[in-house]
């Protein structure tokens, strides 16, 4: 799947639509620069939330891996990590970061 930056933009915010709006917040409000975290928009959870929603949008695992702890929850840096992931190798060809079926699995 190519997706355009502006196509992981769309994704990105449609699935942060909810919080956005109890912000009265829309797409057009949403800057590069604009940190999910930092406003309110996410937490720790939701920012899971978004990504395990962009997964099912995206078709494959989403790897954060080379982004910079600081941008993870910076909407520029993080759709153009997620753009340029989307452009790479087919998605069997890549690892699954995050496998919920086995996680947990040595805790019991």
């Amino acid at each position: 799947m190519s997706l355009t930056e502006a196509d992981v933009r769309t994704l990105l915010l449609a699935a942060c639509a909810e919080p956005l709006a109890a912000f009265a917040l829309g797409p057009d409000d949403v800057t590069d620069d604009f940190d999910l975290r930092e406003h309110g928009i996410v937490d720790s959870l939701g920012f899971l939330e978004i990504l395990a929603d962009l997964e099912l949008r995206l078709g494959h695992p989403v790897d954060l891996e080379g982004m910079e702890p600081a941008d993870l929850t910076v909407v520029g840096p993080l759709v153009r990590h997620l753009a340029a992931q989307a452009a790479g190798p087919a998605p069997a060809d890549r690892p699954v970061a995050f496998d919920l079926d086995t996680f947990g699995e040595g805790r019991r």
